[in-house]
């Protein structure tokens, strides 16, 4: 049933995602999903999995539950959250706030799915979880700000 749910919410995500056309380029959409999906599969599988801080339990469903989650969920939000960062122009007073209540907001997705025991801690806690998503989010915003930067040196998009 938890996989059906996580099919459910991912594809509400991803099929909120062409809204953003709006304020992105396709491409733009195309290069931030890539980036975010491989900048936080990396960030989870060094820093949790193969330090052995968390550790997946070995049901089938919690492993299709947090790779769906992390292929599909993540990336999109990282979207949105790019999409909001774009609207505020990138304003320091506003992008702090936003980057900490964002890494705390999927911290506490992390959370919710340890208390339905897809995983355990081991030598973690909720705080090193809201560092992990707060890397995550700037380095997404980081690479953005750089696509943008280097689209428009040579000529722009279309």
């Amino acid at each position: 049933m938890a996989v059906y749910y996580a099919i459910v919410a991912n594809a509400a995500i991803a099929a909120s995602v062409p809204l953003t056309k709006r304020y992105f380029h396709p491409l733009e959409i195309g290069a931030v999903l890539l980036f975010s999906c491989i900048f936080t599969q990396i960030i989870f599988t060094l820093s949790t999995l193969n330090l052995k801080w968390i550790e997946l339990t070995d049901s089938l469903v919690s492993f299709w539950f947090l790779e769906l989650f992390r292929i599909v969920g993540v990336p999109c939000l990282m979207v949105w959250f790019t999409v909001l960062l774009k609207r505020i122009r990138f304003h320091w007073g506003i992008y702090a706030p936003a980057v900490v209540l964002g890494s705390i907001g999927i911290a506490c997705f992390d959370e919710l799915c340890r208390k339905w025991g897809f995983f355990t801690y081991t030598y973690w806690n909720f705080w090193f979880s809201v560092i992990k998503w707060g890397i995550s989010i700037i380095g997404v915003s980081l690479f953005y700000q750089w696509f943008r930067h280097d689209i428009a040196k040579k000529g722009g998009l279309a």
